[in-house]
């Protein structure tokens, strides 16, 4: 099942929920949970690196790359575990 049957915008209103639930944690901390990488951020931040990096532009790459909220946040997990 998964997602294949929902259409593109479906699938897009899907991931901006948890789009939005990323980014209300990181409005009031540089981490998920606080001011200190955890287990989570090691979990989300790579698959949102991935999504901004990938180099076909899609609605999604477009979304995460142009959100200087998560770009920041991506940066600094660079930083905090070298995921290049």
């Amino acid at each position: 099942q998964g997602v294949s049957g929902f259409s593109q915008a479906e699938r897009l209103e899907r991931v901006e929920n948890d789009l939005t639930a990323i980014s209300a944690f990181l409005w009031h901390s540089p981490f998920l949970m606080g001011s200190t990488p955890t287990s989570a951020d090691y979990s989300v931040a790579p698959m949102l690196a991935v999504m901004a990096a990938t180099p076909v532009k899609t609605p999604l790459q477009q979304r995460i790359a142009n959100d200087r909220l998560l770009t920041d946040y991506v940066a600094r997990m660079d930083q905090a575990f070298d995921l290049k």
